[in-house]
């Protein structure tokens, strides 16, 4: 087997070429191994800048609102937890009640504020990545418990069984009961007169 490792230029019908070579390369097996990594090309250019992403990631309230861009907000992809799927659903639903004006949000000066402690605590023992401000791993019980009290929910999933909850595992059957289907009664507007925001990355 010969490798050889490049960007690609163009497909032929036998193989391809290689961006700075003329040459046309004859290959069986294409391997495009794109690697992962953040792209926000999505928004316009302004829309970036307001969302201001360091060297060490997009620093989000809650993981979920940027504080100077409003009618947007991130679910799943701002965050990094040991249990995804039932870390996304939480945030969903807790977007849901943000933006349906069931909860109060923190004004954008204290979610600053808390940001920047956050940025200050993560960065005196975090390794640098270009994902540092998402990461959340083996701390998820604490984040999961600070979205279930802004929605108003006991976060003691467990309780009234306390040494369950002391002793025993957290795990995705814990959250029952966050997670709803949609109701009629949700289709309503919100009595607190809170504009709809429905744009979700």
């Amino acid at each position: 087997i010969k490798w050889l490792k490049g960007e690609v230029s163009k497909f032929t019908e036998s193989g391809l070429g290689l961006v700075g070579s003329d040459d046309l390369l004859e290959a069986d097996v294409v391997v495009c191994g794109t690697g992962f990594s953040k792209d926000y090309s999505i928004f316009e250019e302004s829309v970036r800048e307001m969302l201001g992403r360091e060297e060490d990631g997009l620093w989000l309230h809650r993981h979920i609102l940027p504080t100077k861009v409003p009618n947007l907000a991130f679910i799943g992809s701002e965050v990094g937890t040991v249990s995804n799927i039932t870390t996304h659903s939480i945030q969903a639903a807790w977007l849901g009640q943000a933006w349906a004006g069931k909860m109060s949000l923190p004004s954008t000066e204290q979610m600053e504020k808390s940001l920047e402690a956050m940025k200050v605590w993560k960065r005196s023992w975090m390794p640098k990545s270009s994902v540092r401000s998402n990461q959340v791993l083996l701390h998820q019980i604490s984040y999961h418990d600070s979205l279930l009290k802004d929605m108003g929910f006991n976060h003691h999933r467990k309780a009234p069984n306390y040494l369950k909850e002391v002793f025993q595992p957290y795990q995705s059957g814990d959250y029952d009961g966050i997670v709803e289907p949609p109701t009629a009664s949700d289709s309503e507007p919100a009595e607190s007169g809170a504009e709809p925001q429905a744009e979700a990355a």
